[in-house]
């Protein structure tokens, strides 16, 4: 119901013409998403009940990036709760997240009506991503304008967003595009995608090696389950990559407006 109240006060935004107004109804439905991203139960998160498990553990056992496990034990040792712990964080990233957009988007309404329906429920749920892109998103709002001290705090940020996923490090690629002409883009990117796809396609040679291994043995039975697995994660590694640049290709329409 609250989702649905956010979505239809950001759908009235639309066709509201004072930008003071649209701005309060877009931070309202900021706010509703962050509080429903940082309740959401463990029945409708599976990542939600690893967090929860790991909410104590010390950064030293990395089992997660420094960034997030740092903070996570900071929020543990001061005696809060893992729910306190997440609505707090969440209210933090998307605040920051909603004053990137304003930032970035020229229909702020528009963008937080199609966000709410995908990639919210990504983000709701896998937390390090949120706020890995958060840091990314404040990048490509200080990128709006191209001065050396912008470039080197845009640098901090994607270093920042590594701390939280390790996969945020593929958004210094970021700070190369903000240089480079627009139409240019259309050609590097899918390049850009190739060479990082490569990396999960590359490994096949070493799979086949394991598999004529496994064939001298006679192994058949340990040969389809080996393959099969190769396969599930080869695919698993290619769709996460295809679609950070999904979203990469977006902000980048954003902000090279």
């Amino acid at each position: 119901m609250l989702f649905l109240i956010g979505w239809f006060f950001n759908l009235i935004g639309l066709f509201v013409n004072n930008k003071i107004i649209k701005r309060i109804i877009g931070l309202i439905g900021i706010l509703i998403l962050a509080w429903l991203a940082g309740t959401v139960s463990v029945d409708h998160s599976a990542d939600t009940a690893a967090y929860i498990r790991t909410f104590s553990m010390s950064p030293n056992t990395s089992i997660f990036e420094s960034g997030y496990l740092n903070l996570s034990y900071w929020f543990y040792t001061n005696e809060f709760d893992y729910t306190t712990f997440r609505i707090i964080t969440f209210f933090i990233f998307y605040i920051l997240f909603y004053i990137s957009l304003n930032v970035l988007s020229n229909n702020l309404n528009f963008f937080i009506l199609i966000y709410s329906f995908f990639p919210f429920l990504s983000d709701a749920t896998q937390v390090r991503n949120f706020f890995m892109l958060t840091f990314v998103l404040i990048a490509c709002a200080v990128l709006t304008k191209r001065t050396f001290s912008r470039y080197l705090l845009a640098i901090a940020l994607i270093y920042a967003a590594s701390l939280f996923h390790s996969t945020g490090s593929i958004f210094y690629l970021f700070i190369l595009l903000r240089a480079i002409h627009f139409r240019k883009i259309y050609i590097i990117i899918p390049k850009l995608i190739y060479i990082i796809t490569a990396g999960g396609c590359g490994q096949q040679d070493q799979y086949h090696y394991y598999l004529s291994i496994l064939e001298v043995y006679h192994f058949s039975l340990e040969e389809m389950v080996f393959q099969s697995r190769c396969k599930h994660i080869q695919q698993e590694y290619l769709m996460y990559i295809l679609y950070l640049w999904l979203r990469a290709i977006y902000l980048c329409f954003m902000y090279c407006r």
